[in-house]
């Protein structure tokens, strides 16, 4: 580290022009420390994981590009002392300080080195863009061999073990230098225009920030479950859709027994290891759509949409059966056994409404309680009609809208949708006239070009079954016509939705039309707004980025909004429901949108080399998300696959693949606590002189005579018996719905 430091000085000393700077020069330095010391302070960080991506990087090589040697050196000084300031009493930090200023001095150097050698001053052309793109690898490629010695040297590893120079790590890096080529292009094209990089830059920040510790709210930190904040808002949704389409829903409510025992005698981080225990065990029995979360202290909560009386207690049932016959180890090697008692509640037989639910499970969890290690089912005392006071309606379990009500809605759909229509329409039919009245065909036809190009590279963010979860970059070609050609943002949206519906295939009419005519209604009144705010005269000043910012914001409401409204009135869910579920789209669109516009504006200050600068990052940006993207979708798909196949090992045998002791007892429990009572038989079966066969033949023809006793065994039974294989040579029957006579002339 110390000859890293010596290095970075003596290069910067020793050159001749270091330090010969214009007074420009040390505006540029200003203003680049000041946002590069935001970016390090303010980093944009991860919702997930809280991961950190300081933007540092982007305004150091930016630096390299624009200012002599000796400030660009300066400029990691100015950039990382403050943040290093702050976390300046912890062990190591002057020698952290100095080794990342002097290998980022160096890797500037190197890349600044590379410019001024070529001589390049400005953007005029292809060749001197080609320079300052090959000026910002060469930085990332210094400064991660530089970091990689350093980490090799002191952790004794290979450097090819550090992976400083694994593809994501280098390509994030790069997609930071690409950035940094677009703050240096907007100095030499029009000062001004970095006004908008620190805004963009808070923007993002506060972004990734809310969404940060909107995670961390709905994910429990000693278990990492969801927090009873997220259960109960998904709750709501699911019982609004469930009431809706007439669909039952249970939830559970579950409280360890004598877990204070475990806190008092072995400590409460004893206790915190019981607790991720009994998560992850619960975790591996429930479904993929259930949802469980730790309500407080030790206790737990599942909402299980979809699931009647009886499934919801064959369900709890399963949960206390794996925390009771689970040893919990804890660190010093103690096992601990403990139980679980579980409450069940229904929707809409318990309750309607997400407080009467939770609270009529707490109370059957409370009546388990009394005995411990039970599943008890929710009650809800029954008012006698003859009771109810005259004129006084008893509530209803299910509440249904009236007709009046529906039909209103259905109006309002139907106004709404035909509005959109017609709207979307005649401003389409407009643009195609003013093109075709200016004969501007030959501008028109890249920009559709590009709307398509757009549409077709879609990112698939997440994709489950039938569902899919898409993410589309037409916004910035929408935004770049409407700053660029205002008559022409209309059509542009038409044509990225001509191509999503031929890729979707939807099949209402209605349905196509909306889909159809949203966006081009969108993109032309973003393209008014604009026309009316933005300044006439050529000068690009603080009103285009007024007017663009307002562009964008009204392409969001009116595109997000109609679609809120439309899916509101036809689905009963208030549209701040609607807009809450889909509002995680809406600040990347806005950062897109701005995007976008400044293409177009770009366009008309820089030329088509202005707007390569800025669609090169988007463009990155794009294969990025999509990488990043599939591999969360290969990882989501792995697991769930390693749960389903666990839980099928957990619950089926090996060697004959039939139900184990386990879940026949499950299945039995579930049978015996259902309300109405039924004859259910049980019947168990041993294979005479089995031993014979091991004995004789081997183990292997053993185990061909179980799977072949299981096969014909499974061939006379009903598809509602279980036959289960208890072990050994040893199976059982369960026969649902079956009398005594009925089991004899089974086993006879």
């Amino acid at each position: 580290m110390a000859a890293t430091a010596m290095t970075a000085v003596a290069a910067t000393l020793l050159h001749p022009q270091a330090f010969a700077a214009a007074p420009s020069d040390w505006l540029v330095l200003a203003l680049l420390a000041l946002c590069a010391a935001c970016a390090h302070m303010f980093p944009v960080r991860s919702a997930s994981n809280g991961a950190v991506y300081p933007m540092t990087n982007v305004f150091v090589i930016a630096g390299a590009v624009l200012l002599p040697p000796g400030l660009a050196a300066l400029l990691p000084v100015l950039a990382l002392t403050p943040d290093s300031w702050r976390s300046r009493r912890s062990p190591g930090a002057l020698i952290r300080w100095t080794f990342n200023i002097s290998q980022t001095a160096l890797a500037a150097y190197a890349a600044g080195s590379l410019v001024r050698w070529a001589g390049v001053r400005e953007l005029h052309g292809i060749p001197e863009l080609a320079v300052v793109v090959v000026a910002a690898a060469l930085f990332v490629v210094a400064q991660a061999a530089m970091v990689g010695v350093a980490i090799a040297s002191n952790s004794r590893i290979s450097f090819r073990r550090t992976g400083v120079f694994d593809p994501p790590a280098l390509l994030g890096e790069y997609l930071k230098g690409l950035l940094a080529v677009v703050v240096a292009g907007l100095w030499w094209a029009e000062p001004v225009l970095l006004v908008i990089v620190p805004g963009v830059l808070l923007v993002a920040h506060r972004m990734t920030r809310t969404a940060h510790l909107a995670h961390l709210a709905e994910v429990d930190a000693k278990t990492g479950l969801h927090t009873s904040r997220y259960f109960e808002r998904v709750l709501e949704e699911e019982l609004a859709h469930s009431l809706r389409v007439r669909r039952p829903l249970a939830i559970l409510f579950a409280d360890l027994d004598h877990f204070k025992q475990v806190n008092d005698r072995y400590g409460h981080d004893a206790g915190d290891r019981v607790l991720r225990a009994v998560s992850t065990r619960l975790t591996s029995v429930l479904r993929k759509n259930d949802v469980l979360a730790r309500f407080g202290g030790e206790e737990f909560v599942v909402l299980l949409p979809g699931t009647e009386s009886a499934e919801g207690m064959y369900l709890a049932e399963r949960l206390r059966s794996a925390v009771q016959h689970h040893a919990f180890e804890l660190d010093d090697g103690t096992q601990l056994h403990r139980s679980i008692s579980i409450g069940v509640a229904v929707c809409p037989d318990d309750g309607s409404d997400a407080a009467a639910l939770i609270k009529q499970a707490d109370r059957a969890m409370y009546r388990a309680k009394q005995t411990r290690n039970a599943v008890a089912r929710a009650h809800v005392e029954a008012v006698p009609v003859v009771q109810a006071p005259t004129g006084v309606k008893l509530a209803a379990p299910q509440p249904r809208q009236s007709s009046q009500q529906i039909g209103l809605r259905q109006r309002l759909e139907a106004v709404l949708l035909w509005g959109a229509v017609l709207a979307g329409l005649y401003i389409s039919g407009w643009s195609v006239l003013t093109i075709a009245r200016l004969d501007a065909w030959d501008v028109v036809l890249p920009l559709l070009c590009a709307a398509v190009i757009a549409e077709l590279l879609k990112v698939r963010i997440y994709q489950v079954q039938l569902q899919t979860l898409s993410f589309s970059f037409g916004i910035v070609v929408t935004m770049a016509a409407a700053t660029a050609h205002t008559y022409a943002a209309a059509l542009v949206g038409l044509a990225g939705a001509l191509v999503y519906l031929g890729t979707s295939r939807p099949r209402c009419t209605a349905k196509i039309l909306f889909n159809l005519v949203n966006p081009a209604l969108a993109g032309g009144a973003a393209g008014w707004l604009y026309r009316v705010i933005a300044p006439h005269q050529s000068a690009f000043t603080a009103w285009h980025l007024l007017a663009a910012l307002a562009a964008v914001l009204a392409h969001v409401a009116i595109n997000l909004g109609l679609i809120a409204l439309l899916v509101s009135f036809r689905s009963g869910r208030p549209v701040t429901t609607v807009l809450r579920q889909s509002g995680w789209s809406i600040p990347t669109n806005i950062l897109l949108g701005l995007t976008g516009a400044f293409l177009g504006i770009a366009h008309d200050e820089l030329g088509p080399l202005g707007t390569a600068m800025f669609a090169l990052p988007v463009l990155w940006m794009r294969f990025t998300l999509a990488f990043y993207a599939s591999r969360s979708q290969t990882t989501i798909q792995t697991l769930e696959l390693q749960a389903e196949q666990l839980e099928h090992q957990a619950l089926y045998d090996a060697l004959t693949d039939l139900p184990n002791r386990r879940l026949l007892q499950d299945r039995l429990q579930a049978i015996l606590e259902q309300r109405i009572v039924e004859p259910v038989a049980l019947l168990m079966l041993d294979l005479d002189r089995f031993k014979e066969i091991n004995d004789t033949f081997g183990h292997d023809h053993g185990d061909v005579v179980l799977r072949e006793t299981g096969t014909r065994l499974r061939s006379v039974l009903r598809e509602s018996d279980t036959l289960a294989r208890l072990g050994g040579d040893e199976f059982a029957i369960l026969l649902p719905a079956a009398s005594l006579d009925d089991a004899r002339s089974f086993g006879g």
